[in-house]
């Protein structure tokens, strides 16, 4: 059944990947890589005014604010790579929040700067998502 399940999920990823064009191809790679080193860097306070970091972060906050931006203007009038994006930006909310929620927990500093970006993030995706739901009550394909 979970294998069954992966590989649809594998299959469909592979299919939105060959889609794309060859400047998201990179962009989302580097993305999802940047994402989760700002990730880490939340639970490190030691990494936070790190000069390398200070780089990855910005680079991260071009990428996906070029991903989000391209995924409004462009995805709503294809729906099948409309429901792709939407897992893709999805997943980085639910990992924002989760990330977030830890680092209540944990007490991390609100001053924290790779912190402030993935609330940032989550405020954005928040917004994408918003956006691009058709209904409130109706299925999506």
């Amino acid at each position: 059944m979970i294998k069954k399940f992966v590989k649809k999920i594998y299959d469909e990823f592979k299919d939105f990947y060959n889609e794309l064009g060859i400047v998201c191809k990179y962009l989302i790679p580097l993305g999802i890589l940047y994402f989760f080193v700002v990730c880490i860097s939340v639970f490190n306070p030691e990494l936070d005014e790190k000069e390398h970091l200070i780089t990855i972060r910005s680079i991260f906050s071009s990428i996906s604010g070029y991903i989000l931006e391209k995924s409004t203007k462009t995805c709503t009038s294809n729906p099948k790579l409309l429901k792709n994006k939407i897992l893709l930006v999805g997943s980085f909310s639910v990992i924002s929040t989760i990330v977030i929620f830890f680092a209540c927990i944990v007490d991390v500093s609100v001053d924290n700067q790779s912190l402030l970006l993935i609330k940032s993030l989550l405020f954005s995706s928040i917004g994408f998502l918003t956006s691009a739901s058709n209904d409130f009550f109706k299925k999506d394909n």
